[in-house]
């Protein structure tokens, strides 16, 4: 899966912006931060996932006929924007959070995404509000390209109850954003193998295994059934498995005299 990230206002247009706890936050720095810690935890999940140029704003280069230029939509298979929402002007906190919400284009339809995404972030203690859609241009001109897309309004930045959260949950919010898409569109995660792992030597049959004391143990084990193969006579077995099962028959002979 192709994916497309965008990060809401920059370029000069720092979004909206809050003192919470003493902390000056800007929009576009947040959006652009969770963008980051966003991207490499779809790349887990198998995903091609490219990033609007950070030093712009898509917003902005809509307006000036150049967003299409920066965002070759029909790349890819789902774009997704990243804002933080405003205008409850709660600076000190009430206990109570304003919350999550995810749009989908009022020229589009549904991705099916809002709520698997929206869901995960609730569950971090952010109120869930209500997903729909709106009449939003980069998120617009996505979906005209033929890419269904969002815009997600992470949580109320001028709320201290929704900040307070984030900022104790900002990967937790990257992971629960990464694991709705995934569960939408039914990705796994891939297998990443280490180097040492692709160095190590593998047998794929018994004969594969070197004669003597492996090959005998592997005989063996294979005998008593607790090696049972996958056909053919394809066992998979590394050099460290094998002298595992030695080193444990070892151990128990010792226990037991």
């Amino acid at each position: 899966m192709k994916i497309l990230l965008i990060a809401g206002h920059g370029a000069g247009d720092p979004g909206a912006c809050a003192t919470i706890d003493g902390a000056y936050y800007q929009e576009a720095n947040l959006t652009r931060e969770v963008v980051a810690n966003l991207k490499p935890l779809l790349e887990e999940y198998g995903c091609a996932v490219d990033v609007y140029p950070s030093d712009r704003d898509g917003y902005k280069d809509y307006k000036s006929g150049v967003l299409n230029s920066y965002a070759k939509f029909t790349n890819y298979d789902y774009t997704l924007e990243i804002h933080f929402n405003a205008c409850v002007q709660d600076y000190q906190g009430n206990g109570k959070t304003t919350g999550v919400e995810c749009y989908w284009p009022s020229r589009g339809k549904s991705t099916g995404m809002e709520a698997p995404i929206t869901s995960r972030i609730a569950k971090l203690g952010l109120k869930q509000r209500t997903n729909q859609s709106m009449a939003l241009a980069v998120i617009n001109n996505s979906y005209l390209a033929g890419t269904p897309a969002n815009l997600l309004e992470v949580c109320f930045i001028d709320d201290a109850d929704d900040m307070r959260v984030y900022s104790r949950n900002k990967k937790a919010v990257a992971q629960a954003i990464a694991d709705g898409i995934a569960v939408a569109k039914g990705l796994k995660k891939k297998t990443i193998i280490t180097q040492e792992e692709e160095e190590m030597e593998r047998y794929k049959t018994i004969n594969d295994v070197p004669e003597g004391l492996y090959r005998n143990k592997v005989k063996e084990l294979m005998d008593m059934g607790v090696i049972v193969g996958k056909g053919n006579g394809v066992i998979d077995l590394t050099e460290d498995m094998i002298r595992c099962f030695i080193f444990q028959e070892r151990w128990h002979e010792k226990k037991n005299g």
